[in-house]
């Protein structure tokens, strides 16, 4: 530096004092504007035969010396509102590296004080960033190449830092890989992820059966700030209060669903074919029933009021699959039945069915799913409305809504009527 017409000062002080290393440029220039922790020793040997002291000298020189140079000069930067700090630190921090645990665990160690000084300094002008280089050095020449050791001499990593240094840059918090005539910044990325409801346990089996979602970086973000990192955690509070649910149903995303709608028609045939599949007109002579199977009866052809449970389940088989239903057919039991006409049924018509997850009750060992289905003529008029209610079992027992308590039904002690 002297030689180029510059004015320096030498330091013989080893980097846990820091504070004397601060001391002695304060005293010979009277400011501190710029801090470069870039001091480091290596004692690379496998984590099986690593020492006590490997560790702990690693650490002395990479960690607690940067404590110490940066805190002493960190209270004259922000007094004087000017600093400019680079953090030194290596591949093996960010990516790991065989027989260097103590080292990757100082280099990572820098860059993340690095980011809570970039913070805290904004303010105050003190910029801090950290470089990741590659270059020849004391540390390296010994474990590289000769021919590699010239592609990575200092020179390609200086102007980096000299920028970083420089009073017009205003980059904080940063990291770059440099060296070899390369330089890039890096930053976090983190997959879509899944959340899961905070209103049920959350169980080994599920994080894995929801594994490809969870390590998928299709759909990627790059949290750059602890605000960022907590959106998705945020962002899932409100499900603490949900109605529950287990690996089989999630009620929160089934109740209420609305599935697409579907169109059917049905015509005297199967009017036809119904009845007598139930027994009508057994008796040929029997008026009231020939005309359940007669299209040319004299008094007019008439559907069975029961039929209106067909078109019903067959619209809520051909509806699709209701988000948060995690069960096959295997599982389901058809429960009960609830038929409403709200006008008789027409001999021939095309209905639209309007399809909805009515209720979810948890019964304990199982589960009853309601599903209400809402029949409309071409005209828009509503025809009829079913309840199809679905036992699942073995998919109760989270400790949901059982349901109203009913007394039970006893047939009056008389003769029938």
């Amino acid at each position: 530096i002297k030689a180029l017409g510059g004015d320096a000062v030498a330091s013989h002080d080893s980097v846990e004092d820091g504070d004397r290393i601060v001391q002695s440029a304060l005293d010979h220039f009277g400011r501190l504007d710029i801090l470069i922790n870039n001091a480091g020793i290596l004692r690379d040997v496998s984590f099986a035969k690593m020492t006590a002291a490997d560790w702990d000298l690693v650490y002395r020189v990479h960690v607690a010396g940067v404590f110490k140079t940066t805190h002493a000069a960190w209270g004259h930067m922000r007094d004087r509102a000017y600093g400019r700090i680079v953090m030194t630190s290596s591949a093996a921090g960010i990516y790991g590296n065989f027989g260097q645990a103590n080292y990757s665990m100082a280099k990572l160690g820098v860059h993340g004080l690095a980011q809570t000084l970039a913070l805290e300094g904004r303010k105050k002008n003190v910029l801090v960033n950290t470089i990741a280089p590659i270059a020849a050095s004391r540390m390296t020449e010994t474990v590289l190449p000769p021919e590699l050791l010239e592609a990575l001499r200092p020179e390609y990593v200086s102007p980096l830092v000299a920028l970083l240094c420089h009073e017009s840059c205003d980059e904080s918090g940063a990291l770059f890989e440099v060296g070899g005539g390369f330089i890039g910044k890096l930053r976090w990325e983190r997959t879509l992820g899944k959340s899961y409801k905070l209103s049920r346990p959350l169980t080994p089996e599920a994080v894995a059966a929801d594994w490809k979602a969870i390590t998928d970086f299709g759909q990627a973000s790059h949290p750059a700030d602890i605000t960022a990192s907590m959106e998705p955690v945020l962002g899932n509070l409100g499900t603490a209060k949900g109605k529950g649910g287990n690996e089989f149903i999630d009620v929160d995303a089934a109740l209420g669903h609305r599935f697409p709608e579907t169109r059917e028609g049905y015509t005297e045939r199967d009017l036809t074919l119904y009845a007598l599949s139930v027994g009508a007109a057994r008796n040929a002579l029997d008026e009231r029933e020939l005309r359940t199977v007669y299209e040319n009866h004299r008094d007019g052809f008439v559907a069975l009021p029961t039929y209106g449970v067909i078109p019903a389940l067959s619209a809520l088989m051909k509806a699709g699959h209701a988000p948060g239903m995690n069960y096959g057919f295997e599982r389901i039991l058809h429960g009960e039945q609830y038929l409403e006409l709200l006008r008789p049924l027409p001999p021939s018509a095309t209905l639209t069915h309007r399809a909805q997850i009515k209720d979810i009750l948890d019964k304990g060992k199982n589960a009853v799913v309601v599903t209400e289905i809402r029949s409309f003529d071409a005209a828009g008029g509503e025809v009829m409305r079913n309840e199809i209610t679905t036992v699942v079992r073995g998919a109760g027992g989270w400790g949901g809504d059982r349901g109203p308590a009913t007394d039970a039904a006893t047939p009056p002690d008389r003769a029938p009527d």
